[in-house]
């Protein structure tokens, strides 16, 4: 954070047009005083396309989007977190591999991508690895009356629930665990909020879930940020877009010295070269040709009232 700010006077005067940096909900970069602006709107106010991204200097890099095709049409586009396909993919191992599950049941918010795209990599990747995906039911937020949805998912008996979504999720397992379903749920990083811990109450134990962040893991880099950012860090369910927040605003400024220049496609092309950057969600580096890091995924286990680290999982 110190060596990016030591770059901020001078890219507030140069002639950089813009930075487009999303999923900072807790991490503002306004603070360094960069011209910062919404991430889906141009300089006109007109929706972000990719020839803003080309002709008009934009620099996207995403902290916290995690959906595959989030900011795809965007050439300047670079990840700083994992994508929902490797989330997936490692979520559906874990089933398999370690959990001995056989069956599934996959329940989708059909008004999220994220939850729709994040099932669909499930789905195909539990029954690659033999398992088999019962029923994939699809409900809409905001919900009015979960009823019905629960009595689906009690009635198919599986030895897994797979449900990407948000808050609403700590509602569903909790009255479907009060109506007796014993599959075991599973999520995606979007548990990871104080308000799903508030809905799930002391029903959550015994659920899993991905994460980006792993408080007290031993790794340098989160240990400093610990340290460094005290007052961020005391809201432990909120802990892993703050991270990422973190972690996004060094990738960039390592990008910039090594880049050597202000030049936008300059710093978008020293991001795509980052090989083993130490962060505090983990060691970043993109693949050749590619936009997305290769980077650890971490699977949680809700104990109580918080959420413990049962293995990490490397690409």
């Amino acid at each position: 954070i110190a060596n990016f700010a030591s770059t901020s006077a001078t890219l507030k005067a140069s002639s950089f047009p813009c930075l487009c940096i999303s999923g900072l909900n807790h991490f503002s970069l306004a603070a360094y005083g960069l011209p910062v602006r919404c991430p889906t709107l141009n300089a006109r106010g007109h929706p972000l396309t990719s020839k803003d991204s080309l002709s008009g200097g934009w620099l996207c890099l995403p902290g916290w989007a995690s959906h595959p095709l989030k900011h795809a049409t965007l050439p300047g586009r670079t990840r700083a977190c994992f994508s929902d396909r490797f989330a997936g993919q490692t979520i559906a191992h874990f089933a398999r591999s370690d959990l001995k599950a056989d069956t599934a049941i996959i329940v989708q918010d059909a008004t999220s991508d994220y939850s729709m795209g994040l099932s669909e990599v499930f789905a195909e990747s539990f029954e690659k690895e033999g398992g088999h995906v019962l029923e994939r039911i699809s409900y809409k937020t905001p919900l009015e009356s979960y009823e019905n949805l629960i009595d689906q998912i009690v009635a198919l008996h599986a030895d897994v629930l797979f449900l990407p979504g948000y808050d609403e999720s700590g509602t569903i397992i909790k009255r479907c665990r009060e109506k007796g379903m014993k599959a075991i749920p599973l999520g995606g990083d979007g548990w990871n909020f104080q308000e799903f811990y508030k809905r799930i109450g002391t029903m959550g134990t015994g659920s899993y879930f991905c994460a980006h962040y792993v408080k007290h893991s031993g790794n340098l880099e989160a240990m400093r940020f610990e340290g460094n950012c005290p007052d961020l860090v005391t809201d432990a369910a909120s802990l892993s877009d703050i991270a990422l927040g973190y972690d996004t605003v060094r990738l960039l400024a390592d990008a910039i010295r090594r880049a050597g220049s202000l030049d936008h496609k300059a710093i978008r092309d020293a991001l795509a070269a980052t090989k083993g950057f130490q962060g505090a969600t983990g060691e970043i580096t993109y693949p050749e040709g590619g936009r997305d890091p290769q980077k650890a995924v971490a699977i949680m286990k809700i104990q109580g009232d918080h959420a413990v680290l049962v293995k990490w999982y490397r690409p």
